[in-house]
């Protein structure tokens, strides 16, 4: 894997670290099931994605 700039010691107060974006490849039937699910909760998928990713990493 390449380098995260997320990585190491970050000096930036949370309060000015903006969002990033990523790109993901996901199989179709991923990409059907969360496009049917954020089309049920009412959100885009980038927002949906974004909150899965989120929970998950507070589970962890």
């Amino acid at each position: 894997m390449g380098t995260h700039e997320s990585q190491g010691s970050d000096q930036t107060p949370v309060a000015f670290r903006k969002p990033q974006r990523i790109s993901v490849t996901i199989p179709h039937a991923v990409y059907r099931y969360l496009l049917t699910k954020s089309d049920c909760e009412g959100r885009s998928l980038s927002n949906l994605a974004s909150h899965l990713l989120e929970r998950f990493s507070k589970e962890a």
